[in-house]
């Protein structure tokens, strides 16, 4: 096949994959994903393919997608989030700090919001409160509809007080 034909294949398998992920399908997302790698290997392609392996619990898996995410394209910020993201849930709290402050170098501050809330999970998690506090803020202030770190925030306000 030309590499356009095999562009346009990969990126149709990205679209099934995410469209079974959503549903609850991370079985046929992992093919679609697989496929999707086969035809043209993306920085996206691995990290969705990352992102599904975390939801069956195998984060070293995951961890390693994204490590071939950055490879293939070192800017793509997705792939540094989500390592730190797997990495606080293997309880590997300052690496995950290093990863989601990497993540948030590619990204402008309203896309930063995810990272943000995370790197305030992790701090929570070391029982660094303020630090914690002052993430989930920047979480908030980059997006103010993000609940989740606006309850998180409340969460830890409560126990500062």
């Amino acid at each position: 096949m030309m590499g356009q034909e095999n562009i346009l294949i990969a990126s149709r398998c990205i679209e099934k994959g995410y469209e079974f992920q959503i549903k609850g399908d991370v079985d046929k997302a992992i093919s679609e994903y697989q496929s999707s790698i086969k035809y043209y290997p993306t920085a996206r392609a691995h990290t969705l393919l990352g992102w599904a392996y975390s939801l069956q619990g195998k984060f070293d898996s995951a961890i390693d997608e994204c490590y071939r995410a950055i490879e293939i394209d070192p800017a793509y910020a997705d792939s540094y989030i989500d390592i730190g993201v797997y990495l606080i849930e293997l309880n590997k709290l300052d690496e995950a700090i290093v990863w989601l402050e990497k993540g948030i170098n590619f990204l402008d501050f309203q896309a930063s919001y995810f990272a943000f809330y995370h790197l305030g999970r992790a701090n929570e998690k070391r029982g660094d409160w303020l630090r914690a506090i002052r993430y989930y803020n920047k979480a908030i202030s980059a997006n103010p509809d993000f609940e989740e770190a606006q309850n998180s925030a409340i969460k830890i306000s409560t126990l500062l007080n």
